[in-house]
This record gives structure tokens, C-alpha cells and sequence, in this order.
């Protein structure tokens, strides 16, 4: 094989020839700690080998990240981009260059804070159905809850209804009914199986969950351009009353110019891949952090109580009335709880990862940032993270997910109280959505907790 430049930087060895690096990257269990040990034992600056031993650039440090990201972006193709066309299409995940820029020129105003406005009612219904069904479960008194199934239907409802104007979950039975909740949650743990092992049942797993994901986009893409054919009419009596992202698409498409209009394959592509985004990238973030705040909450009840306080008042100053979005946001210990968490959590995409300070400290967020920080020219899209990139692949919708988990945390916090459920310690599996499971337990992804009336 042929010398590289790469060979002259160190990294560790590897422990199979023709996987590389690949599978300790990924591993569910040991992932987290390998990542873990590059940062310890090399630095900012490490050599790794995927598949056949093909040396790759791994790196955290600030200064490499802003060149690859920001500076030099087009000489750095992303390296996912076969995968996403393949499994999403022609959508952002799949395109680079003219016809990246074109999908992302088109898709930005549904991503806006005045759009985040439009949707702040919608987020609070589906919030008080949340509540209801955990009021339902802890009437009686302290109850062990699973949170992260609810937490999971949550997101993709929140999805669902904003996205596309289609529920998915009436989020009152013990289990969700619809096909899609299944798929979605498993095809991230089966593309990792199958990334690490090739077994032939996880590939036939693969291409049956991506038939249904594209069958599924292509009948609410159909039902959308029948209901816009018929008129403003039509439009009203569906769900999203064409509020919803996918249906302010097909309208901006259907206005814009030559240069600029996407053929329908493309829109279809930008239904799964909005899918993609907002589930893969955003309710990851969100389910992630939501129940990572919430676990380390039960740890920090003064915390909880300190939110608790925040959030009442800032209800009682509105009289009982649901806050809107700018009343939310402007919350200074909720934004820094939730600040802290993705910080804590922070993971990059595109294989970098950014080792961070260990305790979880919401008030580093409450006073200005410390000159190391801001000189870092760190690039990501928010607050100095790379939780949702940077550059022009930044997640298009990182404050999508900043509202999910705001509306959501600020709900659980005010109306619930939190504890360890006994006996149960939880780890974090690190997969396509990172996963907490009980240990010892049957190894299914579950985050049980003790919940309480906060009344």
C-alpha cells in the first residue's frame, strides 16, 4: 500500500485488519470510551484506519475544524454523502455543491425564528398530551415511568405534526400503534450492526425499513399536492392547515424560479430527509439531552426546584397562560440547563468529537464565557458547541430541536418531579441515536425513573 501523509501522525493500533478503527468507533458499549482514550493518550490530532486500514484525519481541534468547515469547505467533501442519497435520496443529506445550496436556499425560511413562532402552539398541545398521560400514570403516587419511550414518541408526534401535518401517536395508549415509530427508532441500531458486523438478516432489515420510509414519503407527498390542487379548501381540513414544513415547501417550490425550482423526485427526497433531520439529527439531540437533563435533574433536585421556581413565575406573570416562544427562550436557567446539557453531551457530526469539561454545571452559562472559549474559534452553528455542526452543512434546524427540548423540559420540570428509579443504574449506548438501557437488564433501550405530582 502506498505511503501516506497520515502515517506521520500517531494513533493507536488496530485490532482487525480489514475493519480498522471502524468498529471501536461504533461500538454500543466501548465506543464512548474509546473516543474517550484518543483524547486522553493522543490529543486533538489523531490517525485512524477504517475498513482495509485507509488512514482518516480524526480531529477536535478547534483551529483543524474551523479550516475543514468553515474556510475550506468545498476542498473537504462530506464523507456520508453515497449513504444519504442512497437511503434518503436526493435530499441535503445526499447532494454537495449547486444542488446542496439550491435544497438548503429553499428549505432555510421553514427553519426560521419567525416559523419557530408559528409552531410554539402546536409544540405546547402536544406537550399537555405528554402531561396528561403522565399525570394518568402517577395519580395514585410516585411511579416508575420509562421516559424514554415517551420521550421518543414525543419527538416524532413533534414531528409529525410540524413537519408534515400527520400524527403519528394519539399518546394515550401504553404503546404506539403507527408502523413508523418502530421503524424509525431501529433503523439507527441496525445500520450500526450493520456497519459493524455485515450480517446478511441486518442488510435485509435495512432495505425493508428504507422501502417503507420512501413508500410512506411518497403517500403524504401525494395527499399534499392533492389537497394543494384543490384549493385553499382542501388545505384547511388537513392537520397542519398547510402551516406544516413539507406543505410551505411544495407551495414555495411552486413560486419559485427556473434556477431554483426541485424537480419532485428531489421534493420526496426532502420529505425523508426532513424526516432524517428532524428525527436523526434534532430528536436525537432532543431525546438525548431531554433525557440526559432529566436523568441528571433526578441527581440535582435543587436544580429541579430552581427551574420549578423560574418557569411558575414566569407562568404566573402571564396569568395561568401558556408562555409563547420568545417568553420560553428568554428564560435565563432554563437556556442555561439546557445549554449545559448539550454541552456535556456535545458530539459533533462527521466523525469529530469535542472532549468537554466532566461536571455538569448549568451556571457556567449564567456569567460570560471565559476568553479560552470565545479566542477557540470553535465553528459550530450554536453558542460555541459543535452539537449541530458548523459551516454550510450545519443542522438546518438546530432551533427546531433548542424548542423541542425547551417546551418539553420546561413541562416536565414544572409539573413532575424526578428521582433514580431503585436499583436501576443507567448507561448509554452509543449508536446511529444513542440509547440509555438498564444494566443487567435485557439490554432493549429503556430509561426508567421514579415520577411524582410536583404538586
Amino acid at each position: 500500500m502506498p505511503g501516506s501523509t497520515l502515517d506521520q501522525i500517531p494513533g493507536p493500533p488496530v485490532s482487525s485488519w480489514w475493519k480498522g478503527h471502524q468498529a471501536q468507533m461504533s461500538n454500543l458499549k466501548d465506543g464512548w470510551s474509546f473516543h474517550q482514550m484518543l483524547a486522553d493518550n493522543y490529543g486533538p490530532v489523531v490517525r485512524l484506519q477504517t475498513v482495509f486500514r485507509r488512514n482518516v484525519f480524526y480531529t477536535f481541534d478547534p483551529k483543524a475544524m474551523n479550516h475543514i468547515l468553515l474556510k475550506e469547505m468545498n476542498s473537504f467533501p462530506p464523507t456520508r454523502i453515497e449513504t444519504g442519497n442512497i437511503f434518503l435520496g436526493n435530499g441535503l443529506l445526499g447532494t454537495v455543491g449547486e444542488v446542496h445550496r439550491k435544497q438548503r436556499k429553499m428549505l432555510n425560511p421553514v427553519f426560521s425564528i419567525t416559523y419557530m413562532r408559528s409552531i410554539m402552539p402546536m409544540f405546547s398541545d402536544i406537550a399537555k398530551k405528554l402531561e396528561n398521560a403522565l399525570n394518568k400514570r402517577v395519580q395514585s403516587g410516585p411511579a416508575e415511568i420509562d421516559l424514554l419511550g415517551w420521550m421518543a414518541r414525543t419527538a416524532l408526534e413533534l414531528i409529525g405534526q410540524s413537519g408534515f401535518g400527520y400524527s403519528f401517536d394519539n399518546m394515550e395508549d401504553d404503546v404506539p400503534k403507527h408502523k413508523y415509530s418502530f421503524v424509525i427508532k431501529d433503523v439507527g441500531q441496525t445500520l450500526t450492526l450493520l456497519m459493524n458486523a455485515v450480517p446478511w438478516k441486518a442488510v435485509h432489515d435495512v432495505r425493508d425499513m428504507v422501502m417503507y420510509m420512501h413508500e410512506f414519503s411518497v403517500k403524504i407527498y401525494e395527499e399534499k399536492k392533492r389537497a394543494l390542487e384543490e384549493g385553499d379548501e382542501a388545505v384547511m381540513r388537513q392537520l397542519g392547515q398547510g402551516k406544516d414544513i413539507l406543505s410551505i415547501l411544495m407551495k414555495d417550490n411552486i413560486e419559485a424560479g427556473v434556477e431554483d425550482k426541485l424537480d419532485e423526485d428531489e421534493i420526496i427526497a426532502q420529505f425523508c430527509t426532513a424526516l432524517d433531520i428532524l428525527w436523526t439529527w434534532l430528536s436525537r439531540t432532543f431525546i438525548f439531552a431531554a433525557m440526559d437533563t432529566t436523568s441528571l435533574l433526578t441527581l440535582h433536585p435543587d436544580v429541579q426546584d430552581k427551574m420549578r421556581q423560574e418557569i411558575s413565575q414566569a407562568r404566573r406573570e402571564r396569568e395561568g397562560e401558556k408562555l409563547s416562544y420568545d417568553e420560553l427562550v428568554s428564560l435565563p436557567y432554563l437556556d442555561a440547563v439546557c445549554r449545559e446539557t448539550m454541552r456535556l453531551i456535545s458530539r459533533a457530526m462527521e466523525d469529530s468529537v469535542v472532549p468537554l469539561s466532566k461536571p455538569w454545571k448549568s451556571e457556567r452559562w449564567l456569567s460570560s464565557l471565559p476568553d479560552s472559549i470565545t479566542n477557540a474559534k470553535i465553528p459550530g452553528v450554536y453558542s460555541h458547541l459543535m452539537t449541530f455542526n458548523g459551516g454550510g452543512r450545519s443542522c438546518i434546524g438546530f432551533k427546531f430541536s433548542q424548542l423541542e427540548m425547551k417546551v418539553i423540559i420546561s413541562m416536565l420540570v414544572e409539573k413532575f418531579k424526578f428521582s433514580p428509579a431503585p436499583g436501576k443504574d443507567i448507561v448509554w449506548l452509543m449508536a446511529g441515536i444513542s440509547s440509555p438501557v438498564v444494566v443487567g437488564g435485557d439490554g432493549h433501550p429503556k430509561l426508567p425513573l421514579l415520577v411524582e405530582s410536583a404538586k
